[in-house]
């Protein structure tokens, strides 16, 4: 099946990786790991689950993270498509004769979940790594609310003045709105046209813009195990919300938590910089930056902290089919 990677996607986190001293493998990345467990209902059969999906500080249990893995499994695209065809073909029997896989759907929705409780995962570890740090006055990586690879605008129209930046750039937009009612079917919504002016006058085309991942529309077709609740923090305060609303929630708390700590911070070393932090709660938008150019060891940390959600965020897409054209 012919398919190819969004250049400019997988171009600007190999950059990112690079230029932040990142030791991470994007060809993993780009994969989805299945491993073989024994079931413990006592049958010999082996049964092919998703695996190393998830952070393992949260959910130990899942299979090849402390659970009952072989240890033997095998890599496949990440791509639903990919995953449904691998289990209904049945490809995985080559492992072991006796190897066996859920259904086709019940797979895919598996993975759906993993992939999506990752990105709320490493929002939290995102907080957490960034609230650790030490202040700037006493060598830690954040002096101003400039060095915060967080910002918070108002409005999805203030990415450009954002895009204007010359020490920073864009690594990926959050936006946390809920979902709205689907579109009339009637009159579908006009794809923008292909800007082709660049090309036949032999100007260089505009740099692609920075991804917008709108996790509604990943988190409203998820799947919650009941026990997965326990691994939020918080945890959901509405246990009864739609599956939509307790991730969203639960991607947005940390980081919250994470500017409302360097707030109090900046505040208690100069009380002129509290006006100056992020704007009031209830915007959506929620954009990772990091420094253009990283060249100390400081911006180099700045960098890296962000890597891990951008990986989980870009890993949607792929998962979606969107980042494979």
């Amino acid at each position: 099946m012919p398919y190819q990677l969004a250049s400019s996607q997988l171009t600007a986190l190999r950059s990112l990786h690079a230029q932040s001293g990142f030791c991470r493998r994007l060809s993993a990345d780009m994969m989805v790991r299945f491993e073989l467990t024994r079931p413990q209902t006592g049958t010999r059969s082996l049964l092919l689950e998703p695996s190393r999906i998830l952070h393992p500080r949260f959910d130990p249990s899942v299979a090849g993270q402390g659970g009952h893995s072989t240890g033997k499994g095998m890599w496949v695209t990440c791509w639903s498509e990919a995953v449904e065809t691998l289990a209904r073909k049945g490809s995985y029997k080559r492992l072991h004769s006796s190897a066996s896989m859920s259904d086709p759907a019940l797979v895919c929705a598996k993975v759906h979940s993993q992939l999506a409780r990752r990105v709320v995962q490493e929002a939290e570890l995102l907080a957490e790594r960034v609230k650790s740090w030490p202040n700037g006055s006493k060598g830690g990586p954040i002096s101003t609310w400039g060095d915060v690879p967080l910002r918070v605008l108002p409005h999805e129209s203030d990415i450009a003045n954002l895009e204007r930046e010359k020490e920073r750039r864009i690594v990926a937009i959050l936006d946390l709105s809920p979902s709205t009612p689907a579109a009339d079917p009637e009159s579908p919504a006009k794809e923008p046209a292909a800007d082709l002016d660049g090309f036949s006058s032999g100007i260089p085309p505009a740099p692609p813009p920075p991804p917008i991942y709108r996790l509604s529309s990943f988190f409203q077709s998820a799947v919650l195990p009941p026990e997965s609740l326990a691994s939020f923090r918080p945890s959901p305060s509405d246990p009864t919300s739609s599956v939509e609303q307790q991730l969203l929630t639960a991607t947005r708390a940390p980081l919250e938590g994470m500017l409302a700590l360097l707030a109090r911070r900046f505040e208690r070393e100069d009380p002129s910089r509290a006006t100056s932090g992020p704007p009031s709660e209830g915007s959506d938008v929620f954009v990772l930056v990091a420094p253009r150019d990283p060249r100390t060891e400081a911006e180099r940390t700045r960098a890296r902290v962000v890597v891990p959600l951008a990986v989980a965020l870009w890993r949607l897409k792929l998962w979606t089919g969107e980042g494979w054209r």
